[in-house]
């Protein structure tokens, strides 16, 4: 982050951005790339310079085998389409899409900040406070996509959560989403009965390929918070078959016997959201948020 913040002190001025960029190579007639700073399933990230705007951007590139597999273009297209379609402050939106030279590619506003996968690489753990506000963030943004297109994620994890200089989240990752029916079923490209995501922060119900609801996202959400409060995931195994089976069956170890330095309430409150029966955990994005936004202030700073 203190790259990317010296830059914006450095060339703050657009024709100072101008000057860094233009010798940079072109993409298309509107832009330059910058360096590489993230992938996503589908393809690499860039940061660029928009040259009508005279800006900085973040270009998404759709890239190598998955460039050539006809469902993975499928989903770069669907997220384009949703991205264009979905506003909220905490939600990195399209601001251009297309084809140039044969490369799928998806254009997002750019703002100071790092990825939190980033993050907890330097910090190891983030404090209470800061890791329930940006669980909050992050579960705004999922329920206006759950209250106004009945969206899953899908694909919640630390390399989808950006944290900005100001400290606020944005959700990226909407590759994979998918659109739910009244009785949880699948309305989605992908189709029912596929499992898809990443083992790692999948729901036991998604694992199983059964009904979902917000409430997959939500225990998903409850992986990355146990991250960042403790700074270990808490299923882990070389085998992905045996992985995805300890989400269905085994309790993980309480965030507090990580991190005595979480408060009884906060680790309660990841005990609940990844409770194996969905009954069992918050039932409305509302209950979630409510009782995240009471905690802060009972950790520690």
């Amino acid at each position: 982050m203190s790259f990317l913040r010296n830059l914006f002190h450095k060339f703050g001025a657009s024709q100072s951005l101008w000057t860094t960029y233009r010798d940079r190579p072109s993409f298309g007639a509107d832009y330059k790339l910058g360096d590489k700073i993230g992938e996503s399933h589908l393809g690499d990230i860039y940061l660029a310079y928009c040259i009508p705007r005279q800006v900085l951007v973040r270009i998404e590139i759709l890239t190598g085998s998955v460039a050539a597999n006809e469902e993975s273009v499928i989903r770069f297209k669907q997220a384009v389409e949703l991205l264009g379609s979905l506003r909220h402050r905490n939600l990195i939106s399209s601001i251009d899409s297309g084809k140039i030279d044969d490369k799928y590619f998806i254009v997002t506003d750019y703002e100071d900040g790092l990825w939190l996968i980033d993050l907890l690489k330097r910090e190891t753990r983030l404090v209470e406070d800061y890791a329930l506000s940006i669980a909050v963030d992050v579960a705004e943004v999922l329920q206006y996509l759950w209250s106004e297109r009945r969206l899953l994620h899908r694909d919640l994890r630390p390399q989808n959560i950006f944290v900005t200089h100001s400290g606020s989240a944005k959700l990226s990752g909407l590759g994979i989403a998918k659109e739910m029916d009244e009785g949880g079923g699948d309305l989605s490209l992908t189709g029912a009965g596929l499992t898809i995501g990443n083992p790692e922060y999948m729901s036991p119900e998604q694992i199983k390929a059964d009904n979902q609801d917000f409430r997959s996202d939500l225990y998903s959400l409850g992986i990355v918070m146990y991250q960042a409060l403790t700074g270990e995931l808490p299923f882990v195994n070389q085998s992905l078959m045996l992985l995805m089976q300890k989400h269905v069956t085994e309790t993980p170890v309480p965030v507090i016997e990580k991190n005595a330095d979480v408060s009884k309430g906060c680790s309660a409150l990841v005990d609940k959201i990844l409770a194996k029966d969905p009954d069992e955990r918050h039932q409305s994005w509302d209950a979630f948020i409510t009782e995240s936004k009471a905690l802060q202030g009972e950790g520690g700073t």
